[in-house]
């Protein structure tokens, strides 16, 4: 006689009954027709370990471009449980000189493969033109951000001059991102208590969203 069994997941296992010989017991039925083996000493086998976030660098392209408080919002934008978000970090300001010398200097410090470099400057005429520096220098590496970061330096538009100098260098180095001025931030709030206008908020998204999908070519 047989009799069908569940065993694992879309498998049945025919249980075939013997007839015992005379004096002699039936083998033994067993609950289960198969059981997982342990992993030595009795753990469990170790799980794959998680891949790494990727990791977004905020690079000033001079000093006071508002580097540190972006990579603040950033952070608080795309924090996760566990901390298992992406990382953001910063780099120093590239040095205000000829894109080639500070590349065949090392000057400025090479991230690893993979990071997603923002740049920030200010919305101001020099602003834009250590933007041009700081984008060709990396460009001399290899590195193509993912979006420039235009810091706006006060509630009025950007000077002519700076806009100029932007449009040089938003299709070698993703996306211009305006980031509005705020009058909090700028007073010395913490970007984690203070109220921010909606559209700086929606700035913050936008450099998130272009650095999670990457560069359009890398090296």
């Amino acid at each position: 006689m047989q009799q069908a069994v569940a065993g694992g997941p879309g498998e049945v296992h025919h249980d075939v009954r013997l007839r015992a010989a005379p004096g002699r017991r039936p083998p033994a039925r067993h609950a289960r027709p198969w059981k997982l083996a342990a992993a030595p000493g009795g753990q469990r086998p170790p799980r794959a370990p998680r891949p790494a976030a990727p990791q977004i660098v905020i690079a000033g392209a001079h000093g006071g471009a508002g580097a540190s408080t972006l990579a603040a919002l950033l952070r608080l934008h795309l924090a996760a449980p566990g901390g298992h978000g992406p990382r953001v970090g910063e780099m120093p300001p590239a040095p205000d000189a000829d894109p080639a010398r500070i590349a065949a200097a090392g000057w400025l410090p090479v991230p690893p493969p993979g990071t997603r470099v923002i740049i920030a400057a200010r919305g101001t005429a020099e602003g834009a033109r250590r933007a041009v520096i700081a984008v060709t220098a990396l460009e001399r590496h290899g590195i193509y951000p993912v979006a420039v970061a235009v810091v706006a330096d006060g509630a009025g538009p950007e000077p002519r001059q700076a806009a100029q100098r932007f449009a040089l260098i938003e299709g070698r180095a993703g996306p211009l991102i305006r980031v509005p001025f705020a009058a909090a931030l700028r007073a010395g709030a913490s970007p984690a208590a203070a109220r921010l206008p909606r559209r700086l908020a929606g700035a913050v998204h936008d450099l998130a969203a272009l650095a999670a999908a990457g560069p359009r070519r890398e090296a």
